[in-house]
């Protein structure tokens, strides 16, 4: 049987801070008790990957057991249940041993003190590249080092394969592709078309009476801080407005974009 395990977080949705409210944060977060809670990005891109290579795998004639897993001190269980519904075999929850909002060293080894306690060795684990407030992008990398198995950043393609998984990973200026079979962490990063899926009815209905435990385990302490001040990401849109041209001229100067911004996208890769 293949052991997936994928650790997700929830953030704050700070596209729905109101301007003002910026100046106006605690580090308690009592002034953002108005926005909602949602998938970090790049997590909800692993939970689908996820999903996926279960499909793939089982249609190969592999078995395939799903776990999720997040570090958090809220019980609300409702995300937890839409994990459940669209075929996650177990969801977990950790409370966290450092009170502070920021100490990935704390998480990590919140995370790898369950992977202890379980007898199960995990095939695939995946990581999102980094999570909103501070994208530090550590805790993937503390727990892979502790496992002593590789970590392969900033993936963006996934696929299972009958024997090994096929990963391709963006650098700056090249694509790296890997094809592992041995256990190993992955770290997605942007990858097209993620979305998790929405279960159906029927499905949120035969997951409805699913228990989700929680663990709390006496880790090491390590240093744990809060921000004092968050500020808004101020990057606005900026377009470029063409006057008194005519058709032929409009065309040209859109193909001439399009040309550009192709040749800026190559460079990258």
């Amino acid at each position: 049987m293949k052991q997936i395990l994928v650790c997700f977080k929830m953030v704050t949705d700070y596209e729905q801070i109101l301007p003002n409210d910026w100046d106006d944060f605690a580090p308690d977060g009592d002034g953002f008790d108005y926005v909602r809670q949602i998938i970090n990005c790049f997590d909800e891109s692993a939970l689908e990957l996820a999903l996926c290579m279960k499909e793939d795998f089982t249609q190969y004639g592999h078995e395939v057991h799903l776990t999720a897993l997040t570090v958090t001190e809220d019980p609300d269980s409702s995300f937890f249940k839409t994990l459940s519904a669209v075929g996650f075999d177990r969801v977990v929850r950790l409370a966290p041993s450092s009170k502070g909002s920021f100490s990935p060293m704390s998480t990590a080894d919140d995370i790898l003190s369950f992977l202890h306690q379980e007898s199960t060795v995990y095939d695939i684990l995946l990581f999102g590249q980094q999570a909103a407030p501070f994208n530090s992008g550590q805790i993937p990398y503390f727990v892979a080092q502790s496992l002593k198995i590789p970590a392969i950043p900033n993936v963006i393609s996934l696929k299972a394969e009958p024997q090994f998984l096929t990963a391709v990973s963006q650098k700056k200026d090249r694509l790296l592709t890997y094809q592992l079979s041995a256990p190993a962490l992955y770290l997605i990063g942007n990858c097209k078309g993620t979305y998790l899926r929405i279960p159906t009815l029927r499905e949120k209905m035969s997951a409805s009476k699913k228990e989700y435990p929680c663990y709390q385990f006496s880790t090491p302490k390590h240093q744990a801080s809060s921000p004092k001040k968050l500020l808004r990401n101020q990057s606005e849109r900026k377009p470029v407005l063409y006057k008194d041209l005519s058709s032929k001229e409009a065309a040209q100067k859109i193909l001439d974009l399009i040309e550009k911004e192709d040749l800026c996208r190559h460079r990258e890769l």
